[in-house]
């Protein structure tokens, strides 16, 4: 009766662990996908904008700069740093859209790595935690 108890009771505290375990990595790669997922419906936006207005709208990476609050004034009016603001300059202009799929597709990745990591953890810590005594 003393075994089926501990069992029950390893039980008891396992499952609870496992399930938020389980459910942080899954929001964790969820969190991962949304810039790729935002990569490609800017894409899809500016190609539909092409298609039904016949021009292109671009949208720099400084966009995402000035939408997250980084002031880039010192690359467009610099004081000093002449260099750094010719190096930074070209930089901000480049288009957002295949940075946030490339930068997405890497962290879904590696969220899908986390989560995959996650099921053979907790497979491991089953067996190990939830054994049965054989005495």
């Amino acid at each position: 009766m003393l075994k089926h108890t501990t069992y029950a009771l390893k039980a008891l505290f396992f499952y609870p662990f496992a399930a938020l375990y389980l459910l942080v990595s899954v929001v964790f790669c969820i969190v991962l996908f949304l810039p790729m997922i935002m990569g490609a419906v800017i894409g899809a936006y500016q190609i539909f904008l092409r298609l039904y207005t016949g021009s292109w709208h671009p949208y720099p990476l400084r966009l995402a700069f000035e939408a997250l609050g980084i002031d880039l004034s010192f690359a467009y009016d610099p004081q000093s740093w002449h260099v750094l603001s010719e190096t930074v300059r070209p930089l901000c202009e480049l288009p957002l859209s295949p940075f946030l799929l490339a930068g997405g597709i890497l962290l879904a990745l590696l969220g899908a790595y986390a989560v995959a990591d996650t099921f053979g953890r907790l497979k491991a810590l089953k067996k190990r935690f939830l054994r049965k005594d054989s005495t």
